[in-house]
C-alpha cells in the first residue's frame, strides 16, 4: 500500500512488452519513451545490469533515493540470442582467465556508468542537471597479482592481492587525473597525500575512510572523523 500511495509503482515500471499492463490499470514508467530508454538499453527486458542501471536512473529521476548500489552478479545474464554478457563469476573469474575476465568485465561496468552519467546529464533540475550534484564510486574490494607468464595474452589466472584502486566520477571533484599510482618496478599500487595530492612512493596509506571521506566531502556531508582529503575536491 505505501508503494502505491507513493506512485512507485507507475514511475518505476520496468516490464517486457509482452505483458499486458492495462489489465491492471498500469503502463510502463513514462521516461521509458521520454528518454528513450530502450534505445539506450537495447536488452532491457533480458539483462539484468541495463535493468539495473534504468532503474538506478529511475530512482533519481523520481527523488526516490539519495543513494543506489547497482552492478553486475555472479550470475551472468543469458540473453535470448544466445549471448552471455559476463564472465561466470563477475570480476572475481580473473582467477581462472585474468584478461579476458577484465577486458569483458570493464567494458561492461564502463559502458553502463557511461548510460547512466549521460541520463543524469540530460535531466534537467531548478538549477543544473542531475548529474551537477551527482556522484558515482567505483568500488574495488581486493586487487589481483601483477603476474604474467612470459608472452601469454590471456588463459592465466591471477591470485587476490591488496594492490587496487577505485574509481571516481563527479563534477564535484578534482576530476582528469589518478591520485597516487603504480610503481614501475613492481606493478603495485603507490598512494597519494590527502591533502596535497602528491603521490607517496612506496607506500600507500589510503584506507577506506579516505574513500567515504572523499564521496561525504563531495556531496557535503558531515559525520564525525571525516578526513580532510581536500586534494579530490573540486
Amino acid at each position: 500500500p505505501r508503494m502505491e500511495a507513493a506512485e512507485l509503482i507507475e514511475s518505476l515500471m520496468l516490464v517486457s512488452s509482452g505483458v499486458d499492463l492495462g489489465r491492471y490499470g498500469l503502463a510502463p514508467a513514462p521516461a521509458i519513451a521520454e528518454m528513450g530508454l530502450l534505445d539506450r538499453f537495447p536488452q532491457l527486458f533480458e539483462d539484468r545490469f541495463q535493468a539495473q542501471t534504468a532503474l538506478a536512473y529511475l530512482l533519481a529521476r523520481e527523488g526516490l533515493s539519495a543513494a543506489v548500489c547497482w552492478g553486475p552478479g555472479f550470475a551472468p545474464s543469458f540473453l535470448s540470442d544466445g549471448t552471455i554478457t559476463d564472465t561466470p563469476i563477475s570480476f572475481d573469474f580473473s582467477h581462472n582467465d585474468h584478461v579476458t575476465t577484465q577486458n569483458v568485465m570493464w567494458s561492461r561496468v564502463a559502458g553502463m556508468v557511461d548510460a547512466l552519467v549521460r541520463l543524469l546529464k540530460e535531466t534537467p533540475t531548478d538549477d543544473g542537471t542531475l548529474w551537477d550534484r551527482s556522484l558515482i564510486y567505483v568500488a574495488t574490494d581486493f586487487g589481483r597479482e601483477r603476474t604474467r607468464p612470459a608472452g601469454a595474452m590471456g588463459g592465466f589466472g591471477t591470485g587476490h592481492h591488496l594492490s587496487n584502486g577505485n574509481l571516481f566520477l563527479s563534477p564535484l571533484l578534482r576530476g582528469n587525473r589518478v591520485l597516487g599510482g603504480v610503481a614501475a618496478d613492481t606493478a603495485i599500487t603507490e598512494g597519494w597525500d590527502p591533502v596535497t595530492g602528491e603521490r607517496t612512493p612506496g607506500r600507500n596509506e589510503i584506507r577506506e575512510g579516505h574513500l567515504y571521506s572523499i564521496a561525504a566531502s563531495a556531496l557535503g556531508i558531515e559525520f564525525a572523523g571525516r578526513l580532510d582529503v581536500s586534494a579530490a575536491i573540486r
